[in-house]
């Protein structure tokens, strides 16, 4: 997933051989799921949150958190249903530090894709959880050297999926040893 960075990225949507899409927020479809899964959290909140005021935290929710779960939504079902035209057997992902790049993950999970994990630029930021565990969506690493494989490593990743590909970009500006 990467930004459009000029007008022609725009007339290209239709082309099956880019190696990058841009995924949407916008749609209609969820609202009313939305609301109910909304509704199910709050009186889950109001069930079992008891170290805190519920209502309190409730308000905070529906100010900064539950008015950007149906673009979330829809964002999740956009990339789903590009994905199932599309038929990938990869999708490599430069971040897992955003909820879009997790989003695009889980949707990849839910249709048995598998998921590899390029660091934009250094890498470090991140949840283990998402490398294993109940919330894995990230199934390989590619590491620009031996640090970003032991960081990899240490956030639970199995040795086997971890990918030295070295740095994309200073490869061309660095002499070649011999």
């Amino acid at each position: 997933i990467l930004p459009f960075s000029k007008l022609e990225d725009l007339l290209i949507l239709g082309n099956k051989n880019l190696f990058f899409y841009y995924f949407s927020s916008a749609g209609k479809k969820s609202t009313a799921k939305i609301d109910k899964l909304i509704n199910k959290l709050k009186k889950n909140i109001e069930s079992n949150i008891q170290n805190i005021d519920y209502y309190l935290l409730i308000s905070i929710m529906n100010i900064y958190i539950f008015p950007y779960f149906k673009g979330a939504f829809n964002y999740f079902n956009n990339v789903e249903s590009t994905l199932k035209e599309l038929k990938p057997n990869l999708m490599i992902l430069s971040s897992e530090s955003h909820e879009l790049f997790v989003l695009a993950g889980q949707a990849a999970k839910k249709n048995k894709i598998k998921t590899a994990l390029i660091p934009h630029g250094i890498y470090g930021r991140g949840s283990s959880e998402y490398k294993k565990g109940r919330f894995k969506w990230i199934d390989y690493g590619f590491a620009f050297g031996e640090l970003d494989r032991d960081k990899f490593l240490l956030s639970g990743m199995k040795s086997e999926n971890i990918f030295i590909t070295g740095h994309p970009f200073f490869g061309k500006f660095t002499p070649i040893l011999k």
